[in-house]
């Protein structure tokens, strides 16, 4: 079921609004009050796949010239922004990389 909704087709780019969509719905997964312990698990399984998968797509589009990229700014960088831009509340930087850090548990 989640990955039903956040599943990235191939040839997408990072501005794609898919992408955004996908990160939405993992949030709301992952934020919902109601929501059982395992769907919260599973969406940051899910959240660690769509976040790698997004990197990759930003090293190809680097490489290829297609996104211009400060120098200083890591390929994760970039996406937890594309992450936490769209999002109601604010989130600190922090929060994302200990979700996917429980990811990898």
């Amino acid at each position: 079921m989640i990955q039903t909704f956040t599943a990235l087709p191939d040839n997408i780019s990072s501005s794609d609004p898919r992408v955004v969509s996908a990160f939405g719905e993992l949030n709301e997964f992952i934020s919902g009050v109601n929501g059982h312990r395992i769907l919260k698990r599973l969406a940051c399984v899910q959240l660690l796949r769509v976040f790698q998968y997004v990197e990759n797509i930003i090293s190809s589009e680097s490489s290829y010239g297609t996104l211009q990229q400060q120098s200083s700014r890591s390929n994760a960088s970039i996406t937890i922004n594309i992450y936490k831009n769209p999002l109601e509340r604010p989130i600190q930087k922090r929060y994302i990389v200990e979700l996917k850090r429980t990811a990898r548990v």
